[in-house]
């Protein structure tokens, strides 16, 4: 038994709801370009915890001047021998320039002409080393070659398709995030509830298992299309900063107060019992002996129902076995253990 309160509460509803990302909170970090994924990068495990601008992977790209080595040889040597030529001919010119054989502009030009052999050499030996870093996933000496992907936001990793060393296309995915910095609550508002959406005043969650009730921060949106199977529509609140003990996709209850709270006896549901249609409740009126007293139900919340009828604040509820009471009533022996009104 325990003592029947006085206590506030708002008229509700409770609804399936599920816990969803918040709008603009996923992100796919695809490749920006193809080639191969560093084989010295952290291996981010899917739960795991990253911070906007952290380091995801490194990719070493493809040369993007084909896959064969032999023809980037080639490249390289000639490049070599254009530099030799234009190194001897700057050197001629300016030795006829010297003696005024030559104006000095062929001297100018000679030098643009050596310093573009210079860097065509440059350009022919880094294409032949990345190739070949690429092939090697490594890249140690290459590091200004690797494109660095980052997290575009903090949150944790969903999804890790990330395999150190192997091949990349571009575009492709390798991490899905989500912000779990605020999520949204997902409830299924029925049919029969749309007129009485200008009532609602405040929300909260309920979780099986859970300690209690979790009061969310703020409506998001009621919807305006009806779902033709389940004739609902969705209801959206918010909720800042959950806990651990909340994950994306998990199935909750959500339950909406419609009204301001009003003051009445309340009890625990498990006092309430149905009796051929008529919710009543068994008051302890000495020490082993109870009274049947039929109630009217009125707002639930968090385990509580209030009662309208003839129970007064402080009388002794039965709280837990309340069918068996009502089952000993209708015994033709006398109960082992008190006895019914």
């Amino acid at each position: 038994t325990g003592p029947a309160e006085r206590s506030r509460m708002s008229e509700s509803l409770v609804l399936a709801a599920v816990i969803e990302v918040r709008t603009g909170g996923r992100v796919d970090v695809t490749t920006p370009v193809a080639g191969r994924l560093a084989n010295d990068m952290s291996v981010r495990a899917a739960g795991s915890r990253v911070e906007r601008g952290e380091s995801l992977a490194e990719i070493i790209p493809h040369s993007g001047h084909g896959d064969d080595r032999p023809a980037l040889l080639l490249d390289v040597a000639e490049a070599r021998d254009a530099l030799e030529l234009a190194r001897a001919e700057r050197t001629r010119v300016e030795r006829l320039v010297a003696v005024g054989a030559l104006p000095r502009r062929r001297q100018l030009e000679a030098r643009v002409t050596e310093q573009t052999a210079t860097a065509r050499v440059s350009a022919a030996e880094a294409h032949l080393a990345q190739l070949d870093a690429t092939r090697a996933g490594e890249g140690e000496d290459v590091g200004d070659m690797r494109f660095v992907l980052r997290a575009p936001m903090s949150g944790v990793v969903a999804e890790a398709d990330a395999t150190p060393g192997a091949s990349v296309e571009q575009g492709a995915r390798l991490f899905r995030l989500v912000a779990l910095d605020r999520v949204h609550i997902v409830g299924a508002l029925p049919e029969a509830e749309l007129s009485r959406v200008d009532e609602l005043v405040a929300a909260e969650l309920e979780i099986p298992g859970s300690a209690g009730p979790v009061a969310l921060d703020r409506l998001i949106s009621i919807g305006r299309v009806l779902d033709p199977d389940s004739r609902t529509v969705p209801i959206v609140y918010e909720l800042s900063a959950p806990n651990r003990r909340f994950a994306i996709g998990q199935a909750v209850s959500l339950r909406v107060f419609l009204s301001a709270a009003t003051e009445a006896i309340a009890v625990p549901e498990s006092s309430i019992v149905d009796d051929a249609g008529q919710p009543v409740v068994f008051v302890q009126v000495t020490g082993e002996s109870f009274e049947r007293r039929a109630v009217r139900l009125g707002n639930r919340e968090s385990g509580l129902v209030q009662i309208n009828g003839d129970v007064a604040p402080g009388e002794r509820i039965v709280v837990r076995g309340a069918p068996l009471i009502r089952l000993a009533a209708f015994s033709a022996q006398v109960p082992a253990h008190g006895h019914v009104h």
